[in-house]
């Protein structure tokens, strides 16, 4: 792969658009009723494929759509689809043979359950909690020795996948259900030491938890004689044994923001839940549907130009670098990057190996530069953070910018990103993903430019493995398109039950302003 072709791929990381107008469109499917899905004849390719492609054929052929267990069908198996097809109930029982699995229809969903061991409630049922079983935790995480703020902080609750980031002013507010009150929850940063604290021990209305920097000292020499290629590749080599590498369902937070200058102009966010399908896929997918979201805007009719992210969401799930490895984490592409072991340092108590990456000069532009975080005793991949060099990221400007309009120049200022993985009972998981960019606009024969600003970040706030489920067509938000969702003013409690990111207080005080400007123009 050419490296323009690798920026051509990697270019929806940071794709931003000019708008001056837009339309939205809807689709809507027409479900036949529950009681024909089984009975409809469903046409169908000659094919030979996975038992979960089958499923995927067949949910695009019939309109109806599956839940279930990936303990209780084989779906890595391989079985036969014939034209012109059948009987859904028929094509069913032709791939899944065992006699034990059984089909219902409940709310426009077919759910496959496994009658000797599952109970369909269990199966299918999404249960909200109510409020009052939910305690709400603010607060603060601390450097002790410094007393400054620490961002981007973890807090989990131990032994579940239920958590939380703090913010970049280290604020975090932190909901779970009562039941784990009495449970401990875990809160660490990069190159501080992990604390363990009890729930009922720290002050809900505003807990401060201080986290003390941890040093390791260790000679020079036991660095240097480390090679980082041969890590690289051990590491790439144990990601099936280091990660969680099936289906899964996340439920996140996201967030876009733009600034013009130092004011927010645009924050959309939303609770999402998303599903992920194996690492190992044929043909892989995911599928993203969106719970609640508000979108704030604050743009004056005199603005000539209004700065939006494009497939922002999509960016976000391909930011999972140890799913989709682009080039300085694709093997055959480490000759084009010199790669060093520069530090150890502690992260969640793990010693772990720091190795900074850049690209060669003689490659074409842009150059990518980084740094890798590998855990020592099981050389899992902790975290990322890079970014496009600055002396040529405006080689980038004709991948970074999709659309403009002819009058404007747009001069890509920087462009940085930063994604971490969680551990939990020895396999990490997919935990945060942060991206930062700065562009300077300006009207053609004009000295005078404008500096905006596009940030987006995702936080996984709790991951399911069991009962892994599939969305229906119509719930489906489109990743590829610009962000859609609910128009809202400020309101604390608008999440409800969910975990989001705390806004910092910039971005909270926008959230205000802006709702209010909303609320007198009656949106």
């Amino acid at each position: 792969m050419a490296f323009s072709e690798n920026i051509k791929q990697f270019s929806w990381i940071c794709s931003v658009r000019f708008v001056l107008f837009l339309t939205l469109s809807g689709l809507s499917l027409n479900i036949p009723a529950q009681e024909s899905i089984l009975k409809r004849f469903v046409l169908l390719p000659d094919t030979i494929c996975r038992l979960d492609t089958a499923l995927n054929i067949i949910e695009a052929s019939s309109g109806c759509y599956f839940s279930y267990n990936t303990d209780i069908i084989p779906i890595g198996d391989t079985v036969e689809l014939k034209a012109p097809g059948d009987t859904l109930i028929r094509i069913l029982h032709n791939i899944i043979a065992n006699p034990d699995i059984q089909f219902k229809v409940v709310d426009e969903l077919i759910v496959i359950y496994n009658d000797a061991e599952t109970k369909l409630n269990e199966s299918v049922s999404v249960r909200r909690k109510n409020m009052s079983d939910i305690i709400l935790l603010k607060g603060k995480i601390i450097d002790r020795n410094s007393g400054e703020p620490i961002p981007f902080a973890t807090i989990n609750i131990t032994g579940t996948r239920i958590g939380t980031i703090s913010n970049s002013n280290g604020n975090f507010i932190f909901k779970y259900p009562r039941i784990f009150s009495h449970d401990s929850v875990v809160v660490s940063c990069m190159g501080f030491k992990m604390e363990k604290i009890r729930l009922d021990y720290l002050d809900t209305a505003y807990a401060e938890i201080f986290l003390k920097p941890d040093y390791i000292p260790i000679q020079e020499v036991i660095i240097r004689k480390t090679d980082p290629i041969y890590l690289l590749h051990s590491a790439i080599s144990r990601i099936p044994q280091n990660y969680y590498t099936g289906p899964v369902n996340l439920t996140t937070f996201y967030r876009e923001s733009v600034k013009k200058g130092n004011n927010y102009i645009i924050i959309s966010e939303a609770i999402l839940e998303i599903f992920r399908s194996g690492f190992n896929e044929e043909f892989p997918f995911d599928q993203v549907r969106m719970i609640k979201g508000r979108k704030n805007v604050d743009i004056q009719r005199t603005d000539t130009v209004t700065l939006r992210l494009k497939a922002g969401l999509q960016t976000s799930l391909y930011l999972d670098i140890v799913r989709n490895k682009p080039e300085f984490f694709n093997e055959d592409f480490f000759p084009y990057y010199t790669y060093d072991m520069t530090d150890i340092i502690l992260d969640e108590d793990r010693y772990t190996y720091v190795i900074t990456f850049k690209q060669h000069t003689y490659t074409e532009p842009p150059h990518y530069e980084g740094k890798i975080f590998i855990d020592m005793e099981s050389l899992a991949i902790r975290a990322f953070e890079f970014n496009i060099n600055p002396e040529t990221i405006k080689k980038a400007a004709k991948y970074l910018v999709i659309h403009k309009p002819r009058n404007f120049d747009v001069i890509p200022v920087s462009a940085q990103y930063y994604v971490r993985y969680q551990n939990e009972k020895d396999r990490l998981y997919l935990a945060y993903i942060l991206s930062d960019n700065v562009f300077r606009i300006r009207k053609k024969n004009q000295l005078i430019s404008r500096t905006f600003q596009t940030i987006t970040e995702m936080a996984v706030t709790d991951i399911q493995t069991q009962n892994v489920t599939r969305f229906k067509q119509k719930e489906i938000t489109d990743v590829n398109d610009l962000f859609i969702n609910q128009v809202g003013g400020y309101d604390e409690d608008f999440w409800g039950e969910y975990n989001y990111i705390q806004p910092d207080e910039p971005l909270e005080e926008a959230l205000k302003r802006i709702g209010k400007l909303m609320e007198r123009k009656g949106e």
